[in-house]
């Protein structure tokens, strides 16, 4: 199968469509590059894209992103929202199941955010939860009454997110890991053990974790239990851990790696080339100035160095990424800023 060389705007990877089979793996494997031990595979605490990379395809929230950068139905088969936009009700998938054959019910939703929102785990992201009526509060310890936090589970298929204002962009935020469901066998088998492990877990998404080789790579496998199993035509995952992008490069090369960053120096070797295609990664990167330096306090000092870059040049002979230069810090949806 032919293979694909990523260019993302501001990041470059390897990339080869799966079709392979592994020594051990049975069916097609595709084999993908995370850098790095990611610093969790706990939804409720990951911060970095390898996790999410990863938590993504063993765990499933109500809703996911389509292509289009829309709002699709997964854990959920369709969500609501009143007029006011301050209530999402989503019905569950009645034949959702875990990785260990137990249904998913509107209680794992609610005890996942809950567990996220729990001051003693102290998530990194539990403010995304914030939009959710008195979801601080409890975050922050002024109440430890989780009745007061607007995540409730009328039946064992609906779950009903109460805001304390309109936020139309919630939908989006309910990708974020810290929104996965919880399997409370996992969590009273592993305890402060959960996660850390391979078998240290029990998977709702489309692929369940079989080993995890810290700080070499994870392996996923087709979860048969997953409701849309026959719609997931790649049979296993390895997200491989290598930092050294050289070394990823050559992994590719030599057919054991289907998709890895690479560094800017090796655009060239790809250059014209069907392996190489071009994808917006939407991050926005600037430069920052030292205000109490006593130079730079000085803020016509601050603007000759701003005008003295020459942004272009930048662009073309340090990033050459075809990244766009951009005069604020809100991303154009796609666009990278200097």
């Amino acid at each position: 199968m032919k293979k694909i060389l990523l260019l993302l705007l501001g990041l470059v990877l390897i990339v080869s469509c799966g079709g392979k089979s592994g020594s051990k793996l049975k069916g097609k494997t595709v084999t993908f590059n995370v850098e790095a031990e990611p610093t969790s595979l706990d939804p409720q605490l990951l911060t970095d894209m390898g996790g999410f990379m990863i938590s993504n395809a063993t765990y499933e929230n109500v809703i996911r992103l389509n292509e289009k950068n829309e709002i699709v139905p997964a854990g959920a088969e369709s969500y609501t929202v009143s007029p006011d936009g301050k209530i999402w009700t989503f019905k569950l998938r009645k034949n959702a199941k875990w990785s260990n054959g137990d249904p998913v019910l509107a209680k794992d939703y609610v005890n996942g955010i809950k567990r996220g929102l729990e001051p003693k785990l102290a998530s990194e992201y539990a403010y995304m939860a914030y939009y959710i009526k008195g979801a601080e509060d409890f975050n922050t310890g002024k109440t430890t009454d989780f009745s007061t936090v607007g995540v409730t589970a009328p039946d064992d298929y609906t779950v009903v997110y109460e805001l304390s204002k309109p936020a139309a962009y919630f939908g989006k935020t309910l990708i974020l890991p810290i929104f996965a469901p919880v399997n409370t066998k996992a969590l009273e088998q592993f305890k402060d053990k959960y996660a850390t492990e391979a078998s240290n877990s029990i998977y709702n998404g489309p692929y369940k974790m079989i080993e995890w080789v810290h700080d070499n790579k994870a392996v996923l496998v087709k979860n048969e239990n997953y409701w849309n199993k026959d719609n997931i035509k790649i049979d296993n995952l390895v997200a491989m851990m290598t930092p050294d992008f050289d070394a990823a490069v050559s992994m590719y090369q030599n057919g054991e790696m289907d998709l890895t960053k690479i560094s800017n120096e090796k655009i060239d070797i790809f250059k014209g080339k069907p392996d190489l295609q071009v994808h917006a990664d939407g991050r926005v990167f600037y430069f920052g100035f030292n205000v109490t330096d006593d130079i730079l306090k000085n803020i016509k000092v601050r603007k000759a160095l701003s005008l003295a870059i020459k942004k272009n040049k930048k662009k073309s002979n340090i990033l050459r990424n075809r990244s766009i230069n951009r005069s604020r810090l809100v991303a154009n949806g796609h666009n990278r800023s200097w």
